[in-house]
């Protein structure tokens, strides 16, 4: 088999007409220039025994290509594969490196910010919010009553002493930069710095301005006709896109393609988008995992652990790849926390300072209402879910109690695009029933739950000594009476 390439990458690919998405010789260049393709064409060999050939074609004898639809069928695997099969090029890589030696720290601890806001993005939201198909798009811009700065905050900049590179539709915004000088309750900063490659760019002392002048020049002498890489949109989208892929954080818009294939390389680490619900792409592209998360306490009865094994494997057996938390309290029984380092469960120390309180709760607490209140340390582990947001680096996460088995794969499509901006939490006793009524299968809007969650704590406190304002008991009355009018 041979799979043909198409030798280009447009340079300005605004999409209004034909002529900006199809190339030609005044705006677009090889495939080479921008990507190794030697390294992709390797990686289609290696990987899957298939021949990879660059073609050439005018805009008369352009092929056709079902790509959505192809894409829907495609092996999640094969697909995360080739997204990493693209990789800069030799002609790209330099201007990567030139813009990484001016960050202000280094990679340790930046954020990579991508915002777009400018005229025509609220335009394309208008148009693609306006499409009458029952097709959810209601998150195209920010999180309803939260500004740019406070989802940020919710977010990446959760905490002290880390930087942002910001890639957006003009310069950095005045609120960005206030948080720089803002100080925390930790009093450390709430920001260290904030970039941007124009600002990297506009500093003479640096090389950068030259390279792109050689680049462009012989760019031009190739294809004959002028080529400008200074007003090229999609080439410092490139640009910007590999600088962002080496940092640890990235916050992102999960409508923008960029920021859509940012976040499926993350692989549900460390990834967030600050418009929240869903990404639309993952309709039909099955690449996005949802982290799972799990509670545990060695107080637990002895039952609690081999259900939580079983638990474990079958996520393991059904999604072997995906990412998989568990909040872990006690250090004595090493067998066991060395099984689960063996299956890649990414442990969190989890000492909360509310202990005492929630035993005080528990000896309050009605045995005949719930059997957890007939144990000390089932009855802790319940509760230890309330602090999930402040361990994990995401947009969701799945928290699953140690009795329930995965049939078979899913991923963040499967719970549809209006997804919740909080909590939703699964029927107790039929599927049919859409009241949500058991935290043991709960979605969670992580950024939301820690934004939230001093005043959470907050609630909890206050009902150490007299019970929550509805049927269900501890730490489900707790999620059900304080996030009431968000829940589903």
């Amino acid at each position: 088999k041979i799979v043909e390439i198409p030798d280009y990458f447009i340079l300005q690919g605004t999409q209004t007409s034909d002529e900006n998405v199809l190339p030609t010789d005044s705006n677009a260049v090889p495939f080479s220039f921008a990507f190794d393709d030697a390294h992709f064409i390797r990686t289609l060999k290696n990987e899957y025994g298939v021949a990879g050939r660059l073609v050439r074609f005018s805009g008369a004898g352009q092929p056709t290509c079902n790509g959505m639809a192809t894409l829907k069928t495609a092996n999640p695997k094969v697909v995360r594969v080739i997204l990493d099969a693209f990789s800069p090029s030799d002609q790209i890589q330099p201007l990567i490196n030139a813009l990484l030696n001016q960050v202000p720290k280094g990679v340790g601890e930046g954020v990579c910010v991508h915002h777009r806001d400018g005229q025509d993005w609220h335009d394309h939201c208008g148009r693609w919010g306006a499409i009458d198909d029952g097709v959810y798009r209601g998150n195209c811009l920010t999180v309803p009553g939260q500004s740019f700065i406070e989802s940020l905050k919710a977010r990446a900049l959760n905490k002290p002493g880390r930087w942002v590179y910001y890639c957006g539709d003009h310069e950095i915004p005045n609120q960005l930069l206030a948080a720089t000088t803002e100080i925390g309750v930790d009093n450390e900063h709430v920001l260290t710095t904030a970039s941007s490659r124009q600002n990297i760019m506009a500093d003479s002392e640096n090389n950068i301005q030259a390279m792109i002048t050689e680049r462009q020049s012989d760019l031009t002498q190739k294809n004959g006709a002028l080529i400008n890489l200074r007003g090229a949109r999609d080439f410092w989208a490139l640009v910007d896109f590999y600088v962002c892929k080496t940092m640890p954080r990235f916050v992102g818009n999960s409508v923008s393609s960029f920021s859509a294939i940012q976040i499926a390389l993350r692989d549900g680490n460390s990834a967030y988008w600050y418009n929240s619900q869903s990404i639309p792409v993952s309709e039909f592209w099955q690449v996005y995992q949802i982290p799972i998360v799990y509670t545990y306490t060695e107080r637990s009865a002895s039952s609690g652990k081999n259900l939580l094994k079983a638990s474990i494997e079958s996520v393991r057996t059904q999604m072997p790849d995906n990412k998989i938390h568990m909040l872990y309290n006690g250090k004595a029984d090493t067998v066991f926390r060395t099984w689960l380092k063996e299956r890649h469960v990414i442990l969190h120390e989890h000492d909360p300072s509310w202990q005492d309180s929630i035993e005080r709760m528990r000896l309050n607490g009605n045995p005949e209402v719930s059997h957890l209140f007939l144990h000390a340390g089932n009855y802790f582990g319940t509760w230890q879910r309330i602090d999930i947001p402040l361990f994990l680096e995401t947009e969701y996460a799945l928290l699953l109690d140690a009795d329930t088995i995965i049939q078979k794969p899913f991923t963040l499509a499967d719970f549809g695009l209006d997804l919740t901006r909080s909590i939703a939490m699964s029927s107790e006793l039929y599927m049919e029933d859409r009241k949500p009524s058991n935290a043991g299968v709960t979605l969670m809007n992580i950024p939301y739950l820690r934004h939230t969650h001093a005043d959470f704590m907050d609630h909890i406190l206050q009902h150490v000594d007299k019970s929550f304002d509805h049927p269900s008991p501890s730490d489900q009355g707790a999620y059900l009476t304080f996030y009431s009018e968000t829940v589903r």
